[in-house]
């Protein structure tokens, strides 16, 4: 049974125990670090500068002290009207533990947090293939006990919650900075726990993970208010502009609170907008599915102009920390391959708009971006749909192969196989070739997807496959 105000994962016949819920409220006298600032964090280290801020009594003066070096901050009025402080610390090298102790002179206060490592911070956000857990993908014994083995990984999970306003700080956490465990990774996001795993595999240094995700709903509701005005979007939810597809979607359970939040900008007040002071390496996207029938012919706007306004948001909040064009990775939709489900065009117009209809990334529009390719990854014997495939082993690894290359430089595939030539033969026929150079070979006919056209598929010359 789960204690109240809080939320069991339940995606198909899975029961998580019990679960709890951490609410933060801070009155205007307390003094303390801000929510998410807590023991076993990782905070972003060198070259970028972390920021630490919290609570205390305006008008007093504030020593944060970190690896021997002391910060002093006034308490001011914030934009919460309560009394803030907030210090940027010199950039830090990788490492750690760390005590960090923050200490107010009038009236006198101390708070500490303890086992803090300077490491890369990566926040996980998007609908359900991203709140899709640890225990429901195909290889989750394995995984999870391999937990164990990766102390240095830290993990977030935010609470989920709206707002109607922008919010400062966080309404509540789900679970707190964390060493990884069995239990506590169990209900955490696969593709952010794996895509940390395989990152740390070839770097070897801290990761901190923040999953804030929340199952069927749209881009608007993560996006703020300029960037859907951007896009002519700032219109509210209406149920009228759902589109419905050829069949019947069909009913699952869902991992989120009923009614999952649709309508304009209440989790990016709630789920994003308070992190914004905290400074991160990057981010990791999977979302979609909402949107492929609603404002579907819009994505190809509203996702890039999301992300723009992500990155200039957070290099502001962070006072210029945090790069003004972080990188972005996000995960391609899979096809749907259900025996019942016709294809309707919803998902594949989805997919190119996830590249602002250029075909790739990162792009003009979308600089310093990443994607994992999963149309080969669809899993037609989930009791939810084919799209939440539990192949997330697959996905986080295109995902981190995807950093570990434009992020971090190493030599690693990166991309998908790319077509040479791409010919319409007729009104209903196209030939899409690939070059000798890519050495490829042809391992499945099963999850090709085309529409309208029958499709030759060439590779080195010669038809490799008919698809209609």
């Amino acid at each position: 049974m789960c204690l109240k105000n809080a939320f069991c994962i339940l995606l198909y016949v899975v029961a998580l125990g019990e679960c709890s819920k951490y609410t933060f409220v801070k009155s205007d006298d307390d003094f303390g670090f801000a929510s998410y600032l807590q023991s076993n964090m990782v905070l972003q280290r060198a070259p970028n500068s972390a920021v630490l801020w919290g609570y205390g009594t305006i008008g007093a003066s504030v020593t944060v002290t970190v690896d021997g070096v002391d910060y002093v901050s006034a308490v001011k009025l914030g934009h919460d009207g309560k009394g803030n402080w907030n210090v940027t610390l010199k950039p830090h090298k990788q490492g750690g533990p760390f005590t960090i102790t923050a200490v107010q002179d009038k009236p006198v206060a101390k708070a500490m947090i303890d086992n803090v490592m300077f490491g890369d911070v990566w926040f996980c956000s998007g609908q359900s293939n991203m709140q899709f857990s640890m225990q429901q993908i195909l290889n989750a014994s394995y995984e999870l006990d391999q937990v164990k083995n990766y102390p240095n990984i830290r993990i977030f999970y935010a609470a989920m919650e709206t707002s109607n306003v922008t919010l400062y700080d966080l309404k509540g956490i789900r679970t707190p900075w964390s060493v990884p465990t069995h239990a506590n990774v169990n209900g955490f996001s696969a593709v952010c726990w794996l895509y940390g795993k395989y990152l740390y595999n070839k770097l070897k240094m801290p990761i901190g993970l923040v999953h804030s995700a929340w199952g069927g709903t749209p881009i608007e509701t993560w996006s703020p208010y300029d960037a859907l005005k951007d896009c002519g979007l700032n219109k509210e939810y209406d149920p009228a502009d759902l589109e419905k597809p050829s069949v019947p979607l069909p009913k699952y359970n869902s991992i989120a609170p009923n009614p999952n939040p649709q309508n304009n900008s209440l989790l990016w007040n709630s789920m994003v907008s308070p992190f914004l002071n905290m400074t991160i390496k990057g981010v990791i996207w999977y979302q979609g599915e909402q949107n492929a029938y609603y404002h579907r012919d819009a994505y190809g706007c509203s996702f890039p102009t999301m992300i723009h306004y992500w990155r200039q948001k957070w290099f502001e909040g962070t006072g210029g920390q945090t790069e003004p064009v972080f990188p972005f990775g996000f995960v391609q939709l899979c096809v749907r391959n259900e025996p019942t489900w016709m294809d309707d065009g919803y998902y594949s117009t989805i997919r190119w708009h996830q590249t602002a209809d250029i075909g790739y990334v990162s792009n003009y529009k979308m600089p310093n971006t990443f994607m994992a390719v999963t149309i080969d990854l669809p899993d037609s014997g989930i009791p939810f749909n084919s799209p939440h495939t539990r192949d997330k082993e697959d996905v986080s690894m295109r995902l981190a192969n995807g950093a570990l290359n434009l992020v971090y430089g190493y030599d690693v595939p990166a991309v998908g196989p790319t077509p040479e030539l791409i010919y319409q033969r007729s009104l209903t026929e196209l030939e899409v070739a690939y070059s000798n150079s890519q050495n490829l070979v042809l391992t499945s006919t099963e999850n090709f997807q085309a529409r309208f056209f029958l499709v030759y598929i060439v590779i080195n010359s010669v038809i490799a496959y008919l698809c209609f």
